[in-house]
C-alpha cells in the first residue's frame, strides 16, 4: 500500500512538473514572438522555432523561412521579475543575414540589464 502512494506522488509530482515546464516555456514563447514583432517587425508566420533548457535559461532556436540552413539561438529569461530576450550568436554555424541586427538590439538591452 505505502509503495502504491509513493508512486502514485511521484507520479504526480512528475506530470506537474512538465505541466509547469510546458506553461512556462509557452509563456516564454510568446514573449519571444512579442519581442520579435515589436523589435524586428517579424511575424510568427516567418519563422519556427523550438525551445531547450539550458543553465542559463529557454533557449529557443529560432529559423527563418527565408534563411532555412541558419538558426538563430534566442535565451528568453527571466531577472528580477523582468522577462529578457538576448541573442546568442552561434560561432559553429557561421553569419546569417539578420546577425547584426539581433547583435545591435542585445547590446542595448546588456547594457540596461547590467545599470
Amino acid at each position: 500500500m505505502k509503495r502504491r502512494v509513493w508512486l502514485t506522488t511521484g507520479l504526480l509530482l512528475l506530470i506537474g512538473a512538465y505541466t509547469l515546464f510546458h506553461i512556462d516555456e509557452a509563456h516564454k514563447r510568446q514573449f519571444l514572438q512579442n519581442y520579435l514583432q515589436e523589435h524586428h517587425a517579424l511575424s510568427d508566420s516567418s519563422y519556427s522555432s523550438h525551445a531547450s533548457i539550458t543553465q542559463f535559461g529557454t533557449m529557443f532556436h529560432v529559423t527563418f523561412n527565408d534563411e532555412p540552413d541558419v538558426m538563430y539561438d534566442f535565451f528568453v529569461k527571466r531577472r528580477d521579475g523582468v522577462m529578457h530576450v538576448v541573442y546568442s550568436f552561434n560561432l559553429e554555424q557561421g553569419h546569417g543575414l539578420r546577425d547584426r541586427e539581433f547583435e545591435t538590439v542585445n547590446y542595448a538591452i546588456l547594457d540596461t540589464l547590467f545599470k
